[in-house]
């Protein structure tokens, strides 16, 4: 017994590192065996690398050229980008009345940032805005609104060209 617990002591963290990698094969083919039964690919987009499915046009594997049509990089590529001059931001405080101001002028916008080191706010719509109705908002709380710009959103790709 006491061996055994002199074993023990000794290699602890030996046995420590092998229960949990244990652990985490486990958890990974839990969730391989989930999604297979629930018809599933393994990279989600039922592409032919995968057997899934026998080379659709949709995906990003099968046909590079375009995503599927509900899939989040096809809206990422169909989403407008507004970038506003904002002057009067001093503080963190600051930035956040902007991105309240934004919310409420246009609900629908997504991934709203303000930085009061580049005097700008910027976020995403899905559909052109009415910029003259966001300018009165941003000038409602005391910032003042130089400029709006909406552009198409490219999302950066790190390792993607």
């Amino acid at each position: 017994m006491i061996e055994m617990l002199i074993w023990l002591s000794a290699n602890w963290i030996n046995i420590v590192l092998v229960a949990g990698l244990v652990l985490i094969v486990g958890l990974l083919l839990r969730g391989m065996i989930r999604d297979k039964k629930a018809g599933k690919s393994s990279c989600g987009c039922n592409c032919a690398s995968c057997g899934a499915c026998s080379g659709c046009s949709a995906c990003a594997r099968c046909s590079a050229a375009s995503p599927a049509p509900n899939s989040k990089r096809a809206r990422e590529q169909d989403m407008i980008k507004t970038t506003l001059q904002v002057d009067g931001m001093m503080c963190s405080m600051c930035e956040t009345h902007i991105c309240e101001a934004i919310r409420k002028a246009v609900p629908a916008a997504k991934k709203i940032a303000a930085s009061r080191g580049k005097k700008e706010a910027s976020f995403l719509t899905e559909a052109e805005i009415d910029t003259d109705r966001l300018k009165k908002a941003i000038d409602a709380t005391g910032y003042v609104c130089l400029g709006v710009e909406s552009a198409p959103y490219e999302k950066k790709h790190l390792f993607r060209q």
